[in-house]
């Protein structure tokens, strides 16, 4: 599944292409996604040009000079694609906005857990998916005393306090397991037992890797690719992540696998000692 950075890269990639462009007309295909699109509804959006395309946590807002916006998900193999000209429609193909110079961006998703929604709120903010979302962990709100104030009385593992949107938003599983090992915090340690010194070094790995995995456009790992076709590169750089059995970079240990929550952790344990 995408996660911040990833969705973070694609969402730069359509300002590059978007920002500006007048909408001619809008397809869906006759197979839903995870939510129905009603296309009639959205037709409030031909003619409108767009002013913004901002992320918040995984999802992508596009917004209308009329104030009304799109929000999209990528899912688990949610893909933007644009063409220029001659419109290739694909099966796994589910949305498309035609702009005036024969300009097009594309929705794919083969698995069809993404969504688009239209929603005509002047502050989209207030939507019910947006409305109660934590800070976003590359802004000075997430920060050390934010984080150990929230933490000093959970009994969830840390791993699963990271990645839980109601705490800090767009930490998924890869970039908390690598934040992790290089915070040297064991994932399944209980969050009310890890000491202030730890928190800092935390929120510190959280905002690096996160900024680092960004600058690499994102790990390409099954289906994800930037909007322009090509692949990230942080996957290159994984410390413990898909790693198992394989030694560690730091103390050549090897890396475990186990599970927490229904979702794969790695870690080396001899630098996450629990």
């Amino acid at each position: 599944m995408p996660e911040l950075p990833e969705v973070e890269t694609v969402c730069r990639g359509m300002r590059d292409e978007l920002l500006g462009k007048k909408v001619v007309s809008l397809w869906k295909s006759d197979k839903n996604l995870r939510f129905p699109f009603n296309i009639e509804e959205a037709s409030g959006i031909i003619g409108q040009k767009i002013t913004h395309i901002k992320r918040r946590a995984k999802y992508i807002i596009i917004g209308f000079k009329n104030k009304n916006s799109l929000i999209i998900h990528l899912g688990m193999t949610g893909q933007i694609s644009f063409e220029k000209e001659n419109l290739n429609i694909k099966k796994h193909d589910h949305f498309y906005i035609e702009f005036f110079d024969k300009f097009y961006m594309k929705f794919h998703d083969v698995r069809r857990f993404g969504f688009v929604i239209y929603d005509q709120t002047a502050n989209i903010y207030k939507h019910r998916l947006l409305k109660d979302l934590a800070p976003e962990p590359l802004t000075e709100d997430f920060n050390s005393e934010y984080l150990f104030t929230l933490l000093k009385s959970s009994n969830k593992a840390i791993k699963e306090a990271i990645m839980n949107n109601h705490i800090v938003v767009g930490v998924g599983n890869i970039y908390a397991s690598e934040a992790l090992f290089r915070a040297n915090i064991h994932p399944e340690i209980k969050a009310k037992n890890i000491t202030r010194h730890q928190i800092d070094k935390l929120v510190i790995s959280i905002k690096d890797v996160l900024q680092e995995a960004i600058y690499a456009g994102g790990s390409s790992i099954n289906d994800y690719v930037k909007s322009n076709g090509e692949l990230g590169y942080f996957q290159l750089n994984f410390n413990v992540y898909n790693r198992e059995n394989l030694p560690c970079k730091i103390c050549e240990n090897k890396i475990i696998k186990i599970k927490q929550a229904g979702r794969s952790s790695y870690f080396c344990p001899s630098c996450q000692k629990y």
